[in-house]
């Protein structure tokens, strides 16, 4: 029995300098990709100290970090200072009313 003929592979394989070419092509596209890796990890320490700090000060402003809170703290707060604005645009009216009525004596 023979054995059968290999087939030529030689002939669909690359070149030994053709993978060293594409591997320095693809480089700079790794080396890119490296960089921006590292930049977003560091945007992502920069965010996380950010709110850190951030919910530190907030807890010394309003006595907690909680959103929800704060946010019903504010709304509360604006209630207060539309009833106050109110309320001094009725004493200014009236004090302008008693200058009318003074004045006109």
């Amino acid at each position: 029995m023979v054995a059968p003929a290999r087939p030529k592979i030689a002939s669909s394989l690359p070149t030994s300098s053709e993978p060293l070419r594409r591997l320095e092509t693809l480089r700079p596209r790794l080396e890119a990709l490296t960089a921006e890796r590292i930049r977003a990890e560091s945007e992502v320490e920069r965010l996380a100290r950010d709110e850190t700090a951030a919910r530190a000060a907030a807890r010394e402003i309003f006595g907690t970090d909680d959103p929800d809170a704060i946010g019903v703290m504010i709304e509360a707060d604006q209630k207060r200072d539309h009833a106050a604005m109110e309320n001094l645009e009725a004493l200014l009216a009236d004090i302008e009313t008693r200058l009318a009525a003074a004045s006109g004596e």
